[in-house]
């Protein structure tokens, strides 16, 4: 859907968030969600909506776990993002290669 529909910044900012989700967890899911395009969705978005600021987290955090496997790991007295799968140098090289780190940069302003 993002990618026919790239000027609809909602449906961008939404596909932003569910693609850091789903980027959450063991390595197979995490390359699953870039095999299937979800990092080329997260960049080529937050080129196109620079000024959409929920858009810009949503898109810097599925770029985070894509490249590093984030997940949630609970430690009183609150949940707290912990590495869970170890991340993959070919993983983190193919996020700066998608432009990820660029994307990033510029969401920093």
């Amino acid at each position: 859907a993002m990618g026919g529909h790239a000027a609809a910044v909602k449906l961008q900012r939404d596909g932003c968030g569910a693609l850091q989700n789903m980027a959450l967890g063991s390595d197979a899911r995490i390359q699953a969600v870039v095999d299937a395009g979800g990092l080329a969705a997260v960049v080529a978005a937050m080129g196109r909506h620079a000024a959409d600021v929920q858009l810009q987290r949503y898109g810097c955090g599925a770029l985070q776990n894509m490249a590093f496997g984030w997940g949630l790991a609970v430690h009183p007295p609150w949940p707290l993002a912990v590495p869970v799968s170890g991340s993959s140098d070919a993983r983190m090289q193919a996020v700066v290669d998608a432009g990820g780190a660029t994307a990033v940069v510029a969401a920093m302003g």
